[in-house]
């Protein structure tokens, strides 16, 4: 059985570390947490950083499906407009978020009702203002 590879580079308040596993997939994590390299034994020899990536993953895993599950995305071969619809995606996942924790009780706030939220949230973006700005 061929052994896991890893590399790490010190800095005085950060540690890099070059994670390479038998299937040859490069993983290189960035910690401020982790000052020294620790291995973590067991039937992959793996870093410690990585064992607590794989640990605490879960929340920002959990956030880019949510944001990917209903998106604003269309097909486009320009950067510009690839990142302003990701950008997109994550303030209306956000605002459904904050909207939840203002108003727990309403409908618009439960998770299955991210659609019509959406809905919602569009048709409100596009409204005129009610004031008018005077020179």
């Amino acid at each position: 059985m061929k052994k896991c590879r890893s590399k790490f580079a010190f800095r005085e308040n950060a540690t890099l570390v070059s994670y390479q596993s038998n299937n040859k997939k490069n993983v290189i994590p960035l910690s401020n947490q982790h000052t020294i390299s620790a291995i973590v034994d067991g039937p992959k020899t793996k870093p410690e950083i990585i064992e607590f990536y794989n640990k605490t993953k879960s929340g920002v895993d959990l956030f880019h499906l949510k944001c990917h599950a209903l998106t604003t995305k269309g097909k486009t071969r320009r950067w510009p407009m690839v990142y302003f619809y990701n950008v997109l995606d994550i303030a209306c996942m956000t605002v459904h978020v904050l909207y939840h924790k203002v108003s727990p009780g309403s409908k618009l706030s439960n998770p299955d009702c991210r659609h019509e939220f959406h809905e919602q949230l569009a048709k409100e973006s596009t409204k005129k203002p009610a004031f008018e700005e005077t020179a």
